[in-house]
């Protein structure tokens, strides 16, 4: 419950850094990857998707990210994903960071915008927790 009502008050930035279970967002993942030269890591965090066709989408919030998925993104929105990310030798052109790969295992539609519906963050607390007959009370 405690969790559900902190999220209640979080923006955006802050219920990815809840969902991630991590003080970081997938830019500073990133960044670890490439200072600890690791090819991938689990990743769990919400992000919204701008492009999405076939097999293939893109991110562009926290930041430019390819997703690869079995069909969990059939068009654009924000999602709460679950799955392993690698990083390229491609870097983005606006911050310079190395563009992501998500191979997407799990994902749940948001039903607004930043996941920040009651029933996203019932989503997100279920998510994290593994628990999904979760509830508040």
């Amino acid at each position: 419950m405690r969790d559900y009502e902190r999220l209640r008050t979080f923006g955006t930035t802050e219920r990815l850094r809840y969902i991630s279970g991590a003080s970081s967002d997938i830019a500073i993942e990133l960044a670890k990857l490439t200072l600890a030269k690791s090819l991938r890591t689990e990743y769990q965090g919400v992000l919204r998707v701008h492009d999405a066709s076939g097999r293939k989408a893109i991110a562009d919030w926290p930041l430019h990210l390819q997703i690869i998925h079995e069909n969990q993104f059939l068009k654009p929105g924000w999602f709460i994903v679950r799955g392993e990310l690698s990083q390229s030798r491609d870097r983005d052109e606006d911050d310079g960071l190395p563009v992501g790969t998500l191979t997407a295992f799990k994902a749940l539609t948001c039903e607004q915008e930043g996941c920040s519906s009651p029933n996203d963050l019932i989503a997100m607390v279920r998510f994290r927790l593994g628990l999904d007959d979760w509830r508040p009370q």
